[in-house]
């Protein structure tokens, strides 16, 4: 028996569903007829997929190898179809609407929001730290949509039929650090303060936003001390609530109480555009002002997330919002 692209998606509706008494019924097939389905795709692969267990199935090392490949090829095939459509001047049916970037909350709020649209057919999230490559995906068909932030000297260029709007153009980077650390007492700090505390952040280089950053830092005559590298955000945070290390943060971070507090920097220095780009031909685009508005909502949603948020909210970033 030859894997075919049905197989691959069992195998993915089992992982997802956690179990195959749950992928069945996604599936619409009963337990027994998906149990033999994949033992006889395990035969051909030469090896068990998931580890069967009271409380569900769990991908083995080689399932989850096998997972990884197959999601990959799923995708692909999403985007053939996407293509095969624009050519035809067809909608691809029930093709989710995929969103791309990287911009914290504002992913799970948007998500959830077309995921109940009765325009959409779903929703995926891929998210993507470098601006341009996001928007690459979205020119190739591979997203629909996507949010991100980009600094000044850093914007994104926009191939034909990718179409960008600047939802808050001129959105304060904040600070966070420990609730208990030397600089957590006031209300803002500036970047000589900062510049005496261990720093954590991307790795230079790696976006825009490294050499952004130093260009601030190098007008205002101060040099951070970065000693910590990574772009996994619960790994900075563990950092910062160690107190070893104070970081950068989006406008919209939360303060958490009696463990990190958000800061703001003195003059606000070091500002983002919030950015949404999106394919001119397509579901979104028909969509787009309804769009927006959602995003201006979460926003003003977020307006007590911080004291610093707050206090920029109400004197400038609602007054930001685009309209159409």
């Amino acid at each position: 028996m030859d894997v075919e692209i049905r197989h691959l998606r069992m195998l993915v509706t089992i992982a997802d569903a956690g179990s195959v008494t749950a992928a069945s019924k996604r599936l619409g097939l009963s337990q027994p007829a998906l149990t033999a389905q994949l033992q006889r795709i395990e035969r051909n692969l030469g090896g068990s997929l998931f580890v069967r267990r009271t409380d569900g199935s769990v991908p083995t090392p080689l399932g989850q190898d096998v997972l990884n490949h197959a999601r990959a090829v799923l995708c692909g095939m999403q985007s053939i179809r996407q293509r095969v459509a624009q050519h035809s001047g067809q909608p691809p049916a029930g093709m989710p609407v995929r969103i791309g970037g990287y911009c914290g909350f504002l992913h799970v709020h948007v998500a959830r929001w077309i995921s109940e649209a009765p325009w959409a057919t779903g929703v995926r999230v891929w998210e993507e730290l470098v601006p341009q490559s996001t928007v690459d995906m979205v020119a190739r068909g591979d997203l629909d949509m996507a949010l991100f932030y980009e600094w000044p000297g850093g914007e994104v260029t926009l191939p034909p039929g990718v179409r960008g709007e600047a939802i808050y153009p001129d959105e304060p980077v904040f600070v966070i650090m420990a609730h208990d650390h030397p600089l957590a007492k006031r209300k803002s700090v500036t970047l000589t303060d900062i510049a005496d505390h261990p720093w954590a952040d991307e790795p230079p280089g790696l976006t825009p936003w490294s050499v952004y950053r130093q260009q601030v830092c190098h007008r205002a005559g101060v040099l951070l001390d970065q000693q910590h590298h990574s772009v996994y955000v619960p790994t900075v945070h563990q950092l910062v609530l160690a107190r070893l290390a104070v970081a950068p943060a989006i406008a919209t971070a939360r303060d958490l109480p009696g463990r990190m507090v958000v800061r703001s920097l003195d003059g606000n220095p070091m500002r983002q555009t919030l950015k949404l780009v999106y394919r001119t031909e397509g579901t979104v685009a028909a969509h787009i002002e309804e769009l927006t508005h959602q995003i201006v909502l979460a926003y003003a949603a977020r307006a007590h997330c911080s004291t610093a948020f707050g206090h920029w909210w109400s004197d400038q970033g609602r007054h930001l919002a685009p309209s159409f």
